[in-house]
This record gives C-alpha cells, structure tokens and sequence, in this order.
C-alpha cells in the first residue's frame, strides 16, 4: 500500500443484553489484545464480499 492509496476500514460494537462481543487478537503485533470485530476492503474487492 503506498501513502496515496484509499483504505476503507470500519470496526463495530454489537450490544446485546449488556454484553459486548469482542474479539482476541492473533496478529503478532497485537496479540493477545482485545479488540473490537473490525476488518477492510482490499483494492478491487467488493464492499458486499468484505462484509
């Protein structure tokens, strides 16, 4: 990805019963870290198939 390039990320806090759905990171850099379910669209990838 060069500096000039567009990401479109997006990231989601599901409440339901007073809970929180979070998610355990596995990327090295953050391991182990709880974190919200989020995610983004790769260039030429659909915002549908993304989802």
């Amino acid at each position: 990805m060069t500096q000039n390039e567009i990401v479109l990320a997006a990231s989601t806090s599901i409440l339901q019963e007073g809970k929180v759905l979070m998610i355990k990171e596995n990327k090295p850099m953050v391991k182990n870290k709880w974190n919200f379910p989020s995610g983004r669209v790769e260039k030429g990838e659909d915002i549908l198939a993304a989802a």
